[in-house]
């Protein structure tokens, strides 16, 4: 019976360490990660579902909004990169739905009923201007002229005060709420004013905002 020599036996692999297996998760994990951060480039690039499924239009108009450089400054550049990325903001002003109406409700008590009046009516003689030379708070009701601005300019105006859709030089006591309110405060204050209008100014303010869909 012929002897087995154990020394010219192939060795047996070992099985990797903790260690090892921990490089290799962390090896894949960074790759996985590489892949996904060049499609996002990509999709930057892509116009169309893709986009939107991604929510990177939503995310640059939001990043656009509030890194806006001056708020009351007149930047032609910058301003024109506000409007183009407000064109392809979605709206989440929503006045049929009512955790968001009731929550803007609480919002605007607490932070613009002060000036544009609890009940929306704007302050007193609103267009008569003050010794300073500014404007009191208009209305935000039906008979103010909120409703003639699209969701995404209103949005902008509460996040950055009316400075960046003015004309250069133009001062106002409305203060930019950008470091103040999340951005879906924000919608539910406007959710919360859209709510008060009547019918026929709702609709007519539907058509303004779709026109800013492309």
């Amino acid at each position: 019976m012929a002897r087995h020599d154990h020394r010219s036996a192939p060795p047996v692999p070992a099985r990797p360490g903790l260690h090892a297996r921990r490089r290799r998760a962390l090896a894949l994990g960074l790759a996985l990660a590489a892949g996904l951060g060049a499609a996002a480039v990509v999709a930057l690039e892509v116009d169309g579902p893709l986009r939107r499924l991604l929510g990177l239009e939503y995310r640059a108009a939001g990043h656009v909004v509030r890194s806006f450089p001056d708020a009351s400054g007149s930047d032609a550049e910058a301003r024109a990169a506000l409007y183009a990325a407000l064109a392809e903001m979605p709206s989440e002003l929503d006045p049929d739905d009512p955790r968001k109406v009731r929550e803007g409700a609480a919002i605007y008590a607490d932070t613009c009923a002060a000036c544009h009046g609890a009940d929306l009516s704007g302050a007193e003689d609103w267009r008569t201007r003050l010794p300073s030379g500014r404007l009191p708070a208009p209305p935000h009701d039906a008979t103010g002229h909120t409703w003639h601005h699209p969701d995404q300019h209103l949005f902008a105006l509460t996040a950055l005060g009316p400075g960046p859709f003015a004309p250069p030089g133009y001062e106002s006591d409305m203060p930019a709420f950008r470091d103040r309110l999340r951005d879906d405060q924000i919608w539910a204050v406007l959710s919360f004013i859209k709510s008060r209008w009547p019918a026929d100014v709702r609709a007519a303010h539907d058509r303004i905002s779709a026109g800013m869909a492309r």
